[in-house]
Protein backbone atom coordinates (compact mmCIF):
# COMPACT_ATOMS: atom_id res chain seq x y z
CA UNK A 1 0.00 0.00 0.00
CA UNK A 2 1.49 3.35 -0.99
CA UNK A 3 1.59 6.24 1.44
CA UNK A 4 -0.70 8.31 -0.83
CA UNK A 5 -3.50 5.74 -0.63
CA UNK A 6 -3.70 5.37 3.15
CA UNK A 7 -7.16 6.39 4.40
CA UNK A 8 -7.23 6.73 8.18
CA UNK A 9 -9.29 8.74 10.66
CA UNK A 10 -7.27 10.26 13.49
CA UNK A 11 -9.47 11.03 16.50
CA UNK A 12 -7.87 13.61 18.80
CA UNK A 13 -8.70 14.06 22.49
CA UNK A 14 -8.05 17.54 23.96
CA UNK A 15 -6.13 18.47 27.12
CA UNK A 16 -7.72 19.94 30.26
CA UNK A 17 -9.34 23.33 29.84
CA UNK A 18 -9.18 23.14 26.08
CA UNK A 19 -11.52 22.25 23.23
CA UNK A 20 -11.42 20.52 19.87
CA UNK A 21 -10.28 23.80 18.29
CA UNK A 22 -6.72 23.11 19.51
CA UNK A 23 -6.50 20.54 16.69
CA UNK A 24 -8.26 22.44 13.89
CA UNK A 25 -5.08 23.34 11.99
CA UNK A 26 -3.77 19.78 11.90
CA UNK A 27 -5.46 18.77 8.64
CA UNK A 28 -3.48 21.48 6.86
CA UNK A 29 -0.19 19.81 7.77
CA UNK A 30 -0.86 16.07 7.79
CA UNK A 31 -0.33 13.95 4.66
CA UNK A 32 -3.34 13.24 2.44
CA UNK A 33 -5.08 10.02 3.30
CA UNK A 34 -5.13 10.84 7.03
CA UNK A 35 -8.09 12.85 8.31
CA UNK A 36 -7.82 14.56 11.71
CA UNK A 37 -11.14 14.49 13.60
CA UNK A 38 -11.01 16.54 16.83
CA UNK A 39 -13.38 15.24 19.50
CA UNK A 40 -15.16 17.60 21.89
CA UNK A 41 -15.85 17.09 25.60
CA UNK A 42 -19.31 18.08 26.92
CA UNK A 43 -19.32 21.65 28.23
CA UNK A 44 -16.40 22.65 25.99
CA UNK A 45 -16.15 24.49 22.66
CA UNK A 46 -18.93 23.43 20.30
CA UNK A 47 -20.64 21.58 23.18
CA UNK A 48 -20.49 24.52 25.58
CA UNK A 49 -24.24 24.28 26.34
CA UNK A 50 -23.93 20.67 27.49
CA UNK A 51 -23.24 19.70 31.10
CA UNK A 52 -19.63 19.16 32.11
CA UNK A 53 -18.63 15.72 33.29
CA UNK A 54 -15.66 14.53 35.30
CA UNK A 55 -16.79 10.90 35.13
CA UNK A 56 -14.22 9.14 32.89
CA UNK A 57 -16.57 6.26 32.06
CA UNK A 58 -19.42 8.54 31.05
CA UNK A 59 -17.11 10.67 28.92
CA UNK A 60 -15.53 7.63 27.28
CA UNK A 61 -18.96 6.23 26.36
CA UNK A 62 -20.02 9.53 24.78
CA UNK A 63 -16.85 9.67 22.70
CA UNK A 64 -17.04 5.98 21.75
CA UNK A 65 -20.49 6.56 20.30
CA UNK A 66 -19.16 9.48 18.26
CA UNK A 67 -16.23 7.43 16.96
CA UNK A 68 -18.55 4.61 15.88
CA UNK A 69 -20.71 7.11 13.98
CA UNK A 70 -17.80 7.74 11.58
CA UNK A 71 -18.19 4.29 10.12
CA UNK A 72 -16.01 1.36 9.19
CA UNK A 73 -12.59 2.92 8.57
CA UNK A 74 -9.11 2.37 10.02
CA UNK A 75 -8.52 4.87 12.83
CA UNK A 76 -6.05 6.21 15.37
CA UNK A 77 -6.61 7.51 18.89
CA UNK A 78 -4.42 10.49 19.84
CA UNK A 79 -4.76 11.94 23.34
CA UNK A 80 -2.86 14.88 24.80
CA UNK A 81 -2.41 15.34 28.56
CA UNK A 82 -5.71 14.34 30.23
CA UNK A 83 -6.82 13.16 26.78
CA UNK A 84 -4.06 10.53 26.92
CA UNK A 85 -5.82 8.95 29.92
CA UNK A 86 -9.30 9.22 28.39
CA UNK A 87 -7.81 7.37 25.39
CA UNK A 88 -7.39 4.20 27.47
CA UNK A 89 -10.96 4.32 28.78
CA UNK A 90 -12.15 4.55 25.17
CA UNK A 91 -9.90 1.70 24.05
CA UNK A 92 -11.26 -0.49 26.83
CA UNK A 93 -14.87 0.17 25.77
CA UNK A 94 -14.10 -0.39 22.09
CA UNK A 95 -12.74 -3.88 22.81
CA UNK A 96 -16.32 -5.14 22.93
CA UNK A 97 -17.16 -3.56 19.56
CA UNK A 98 -16.53 -4.87 16.04
CA UNK A 99 -14.97 -1.50 15.16
CA UNK A 100 -12.07 -2.31 17.50
CA UNK A 101 -10.53 -4.30 14.64
CA UNK A 102 -10.09 -0.98 12.80
CA UNK A 103 -8.03 0.63 15.56
CA UNK A 104 -4.47 0.68 14.20
CA UNK A 105 -2.54 2.99 16.53
CA UNK A 106 -2.63 4.59 19.98
CA UNK A 107 -0.64 7.80 20.52
CA UNK A 108 -0.26 9.22 24.04
CA UNK A 109 1.06 12.75 24.32
CA UNK A 110 2.29 14.82 27.25
CA UNK A 111 1.08 12.32 29.86
CA UNK A 112 3.60 10.27 31.87
CA UNK A 113 3.19 6.50 32.17
CA UNK A 114 0.91 5.20 34.98
CA UNK A 115 3.67 4.52 37.52
CA UNK A 116 4.48 8.25 37.44
CA UNK A 117 0.85 9.37 37.43
CA UNK A 118 0.23 7.59 40.73
CA UNK A 119 2.57 9.99 42.53
CA UNK A 120 1.20 13.19 40.96
CA UNK A 121 -0.49 15.69 43.23
CA UNK A 122 -4.23 16.10 42.72
CA UNK A 123 -5.02 19.39 40.99
CA UNK A 124 -8.77 19.48 41.53
CA UNK A 125 -8.28 20.47 45.18
CA UNK A 126 -6.27 23.60 44.33
CA UNK A 127 -7.61 27.05 45.19
CA UNK A 128 -8.47 29.46 42.38
CA UNK A 129 -5.15 31.27 42.74
CA UNK A 130 -3.27 27.98 42.87
CA UNK A 131 -5.09 26.90 39.71
CA UNK A 132 -4.05 30.09 37.95
CA UNK A 133 -0.44 29.60 39.04
CA UNK A 134 -0.57 26.02 37.80
CA UNK A 135 -1.90 27.08 34.42
CA UNK A 136 0.83 29.67 34.01
CA UNK A 137 3.42 26.89 34.31
CA UNK A 138 1.98 25.33 31.14
CA UNK A 139 2.77 28.55 29.23
CA UNK A 140 -0.63 28.51 27.49
CA UNK A 141 -2.80 30.74 29.66
CA UNK A 142 -4.11 33.78 27.72
CA UNK A 143 -3.73 37.12 29.50
CA UNK A 144 -7.17 38.20 28.26
CA UNK A 145 -8.74 35.55 30.50
CA UNK A 146 -6.81 36.76 33.54
CA UNK A 147 -7.92 40.34 32.92
CA UNK A 148 -11.65 39.60 32.62
CA UNK A 149 -13.28 38.42 35.84
CA UNK A 150 -16.40 36.91 34.21
CA UNK A 151 -14.35 35.03 31.63
CA UNK A 152 -11.94 33.86 34.32
CA UNK A 153 -14.74 32.49 36.51
CA UNK A 154 -16.24 30.67 33.52
CA UNK A 155 -12.89 29.17 32.58
CA UNK A 156 -12.04 28.17 36.17
CA UNK A 157 -15.28 26.16 36.34
CA UNK A 158 -14.19 24.20 33.25
CA UNK A 159 -10.58 23.68 34.30
CA UNK A 160 -11.59 22.51 37.80
CA UNK A 161 -13.90 19.96 36.18
CA UNK A 162 -11.13 18.78 33.84
CA UNK A 163 -8.58 18.53 36.63
CA UNK A 164 -11.08 16.42 38.58
CA UNK A 165 -11.47 14.25 35.47
CA UNK A 166 -7.70 13.89 35.38
CA UNK A 167 -7.45 13.11 39.09
CA UNK A 168 -10.10 10.41 38.69
CA UNK A 169 -7.77 8.58 36.29
CA UNK A 170 -4.44 8.89 38.12
CA UNK A 171 -4.74 5.35 39.50
CA UNK A 172 -6.15 3.67 36.41
CA UNK A 173 -5.11 0.07 35.91
CA UNK A 174 -4.27 -0.04 32.21
CA UNK A 175 -4.30 -3.46 30.56
CA UNK A 176 -1.69 -4.57 28.07
CA UNK A 177 -2.89 -3.79 24.54
CA UNK A 178 -2.02 -5.62 21.35
CA UNK A 179 -2.43 -2.39 19.39
CA UNK A 180 0.67 -0.42 18.28
CA UNK A 181 1.53 2.35 20.75
CA UNK A 182 3.82 5.38 20.68
CA UNK A 183 4.32 8.36 22.98
CA UNK A 184 5.17 12.01 22.27
CA UNK A 185 6.22 14.90 24.46
CA UNK A 186 7.91 18.30 24.49
CA UNK A 187 11.51 18.29 25.70
CA UNK A 188 10.76 21.29 27.94
CA UNK A 189 7.50 20.00 29.40
CA UNK A 190 7.64 21.07 33.08
CA UNK A 191 5.96 17.86 34.21
CA UNK A 192 8.11 15.42 32.26
CA UNK A 193 11.52 15.48 33.91
CA UNK A 194 13.13 12.66 31.98
CA UNK A 195 12.62 10.46 28.93
CA UNK A 196 11.86 7.35 30.99
CA UNK A 197 8.53 8.89 32.06
CA UNK A 198 7.33 8.51 28.46
CA UNK A 199 9.45 5.49 27.48
CA UNK A 200 7.77 3.52 30.29
CA UNK A 201 4.61 3.41 28.18
CA UNK A 202 6.29 0.49 26.40
CA UNK A 203 5.07 -1.72 29.26
CA UNK A 204 1.49 -1.33 28.03
CA UNK A 205 1.70 -2.61 24.46
CA UNK A 206 3.02 -5.68 22.71
CA UNK A 207 3.86 -3.42 19.73
CA UNK A 208 5.91 -0.51 21.04
CA UNK A 209 6.82 2.19 18.50
CA UNK A 210 8.93 4.33 20.78
CA UNK A 211 8.88 7.53 22.84
CA UNK A 212 9.45 10.60 20.69
CA UNK A 213 10.75 13.88 22.14
CA UNK A 214 10.19 17.08 20.14
CA UNK A 215 11.05 20.72 20.72
CA UNK A 216 8.76 22.69 23.02
CA UNK A 217 6.92 22.59 26.34
CA UNK A 218 3.66 20.94 27.37
CA UNK A 219 1.82 22.42 24.39
CA UNK A 220 4.67 21.68 21.98
CA UNK A 221 2.38 21.28 18.96
CA UNK A 222 1.22 24.92 19.09
CA UNK A 223 4.47 25.72 17.31
CA UNK A 224 3.90 25.06 13.61
CA UNK A 225 7.36 23.64 12.90
CA UNK A 226 7.05 21.22 15.83
CA UNK A 227 3.52 20.30 14.78
CA UNK A 228 4.74 19.38 11.30
CA UNK A 229 7.46 17.21 12.84
CA UNK A 230 4.95 15.59 15.20
CA UNK A 231 2.55 14.73 12.40
CA UNK A 232 5.46 13.38 10.36
CA UNK A 233 6.29 11.00 13.21
CA UNK A 234 2.70 9.81 13.41
CA UNK A 235 2.22 9.43 9.66
CA UNK A 236 5.55 7.57 9.30
CA UNK A 237 4.36 5.06 11.87
CA UNK A 238 1.02 4.67 10.11
CA UNK A 239 2.93 3.93 6.91
CA UNK A 240 5.08 1.43 8.84
CA UNK A 241 2.00 -0.34 10.22
CA UNK A 242 0.44 -0.72 6.78
CA UNK A 243 3.63 -1.78 5.07
CA UNK A 244 5.17 -4.26 7.48
CA UNK A 245 4.07 -7.48 9.07
CA UNK A 246 2.71 -5.79 12.18
CA UNK A 247 -0.29 -7.85 13.20
CA UNK A 248 -3.11 -5.56 14.34
CA UNK A 249 -5.81 -7.36 16.34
Amino acid sequence: MSQENILVNMFCLPPAGSSSSIYHSWNKHIPSGIKVIPLEYPGHGKKIRENLTHDPNQLAQILCDEIKAFGNHPFILFGHSVGASVLWRIENLLKTEKIYNNLILLAVSGRPAPSYLKIMNKKSILTVQELINELKIYNNFPSEILNNQDTLEFFIRIIKNDFMLSDNMLNDQISLTEKPLLSLYGKDDPYIDHHEMMEKWQDFSTIWLGAHAVAGDHFYFLDQATLIKTLAIISANIFKIFNTNINIR
